[in-house]
């Protein structure tokens, strides 16, 4: 939700307070205590205005602290957003673990057992990362034109894993709209274009 400016403690604060319609935001003693209570979370909170989509809703702005760059507006338009929805359903089941130490134990190739400890789920992301990939090497390449004859081989050419795909063209205008948004030499729509979409991806060729 972040790439979407719904910084993590804004995300958290709303589904602690139980944010789950559009609708609670026609009511203004809500909005007004979601209001209240950021102001003694926030950096900042905004006066309260009409929703400028949604007239009989109400809305603000606001940022947190070392986030001032970062302003976001809390209204109904956040409980419309699909990762926002899915946030709702896994949240009953995450909120346990959001502010807790985790402990890890790791299985040496002797079969001895190394403890490690992550002061929160962050942490303990990166540390599943960090061991996953110690002893691994990870090569991107922009092209088939930067490999090696051997590397070639192994990612792509290989018959024995590759897969061949028959692409069809249904319709040229859209299909031309999206090959120069991707293949073009403007740097911005094809950022905004996977920023956009990255979550849609079905199949993944690594």
């Amino acid at each position: 939700m972040e790439r979407l400016n719904i910084q993590e403690s804004l995300a958290l604060f709303l589904l602690g307070n139980n944010v789950h319609s559009a609708l609670q935001f026609e009511g203004k003693d809500f909005v007004d205590a979601l209001a209240e209570e950021l102001k003694t979370k926030a950096s900042l909170v905004g006066e309260i205005r009409a929703c400028s989509w949604r007239p009989t809703c109400f809305e603000f702005d606001v940022t947190f602290s070392g986030q001032t760059h970062m302003v976001a507006t809390l209204g109904p338009n956040i409980p419309l957003i699909n990762e926002y929805r899915h946030a709702i359903e896994l949240y009953k089941t995450i909120k346990p673990y959001l502010a807790c130490s985790f402990k890890l134990v790791k299985t040496n190739p002797g079969g001895m057992e190394t403890e490690l400890t992550a002061e929160n789920w962050h942490r303990l992301i990166e540390l599943v990362r960090e061991e996953t990939f110690k002893g691994s090497h990870l090569q991107r390449y922009k092209g088939l034109g930067e490999m090696n004859p051997e590397q070639l081989w192994d990612t792509t050419m290989n018959p024995e894993n590759r897969m061949l795909v028959q692409v069809k063209i249904d319709d040229l205008e859209i299909t031309d709209d999206i090959f120069t948004t991707l293949m073009g030499d403007k740097v911005e729509p094809r950022r905004e274009f996977i920023q956009n979409h990255a979550l849609e991806v079905a199949d993944l060729d690594i």
